[in-house]
């Protein structure tokens, strides 16, 4: 369904999750503070990509701290 509604140019009609709608870093920070990109990847991928598209992904860590 989203592929389709992303194919016909439609996914702007569709309402956003107000879950992490006013700061997606915050929501990272308070939720999966720690999570390396891959790891957030998996755990909430539209976090990640939201994060990616506000341009706050260099904000999220790569690799764990040991």
């Amino acid at each position: 369904m989203y592929h389709r509604l992303r194919r016909d140019g439609l996914l702007e009609s569709v309402p956003l999750s107000n879950r992490f709608i006013d700061n997606p870093l915050k929501y990272y920070n308070q939720n999966y503070k720690g999570l390396t990109r891959g790891e957030l990847k998996k755990e909430d991928p539209s976090l990640y990509h939201r994060l990616r598209r506000d341009g706050l992904l260099e904000s999220v860590p790569t690799k764990n701290k040991k």
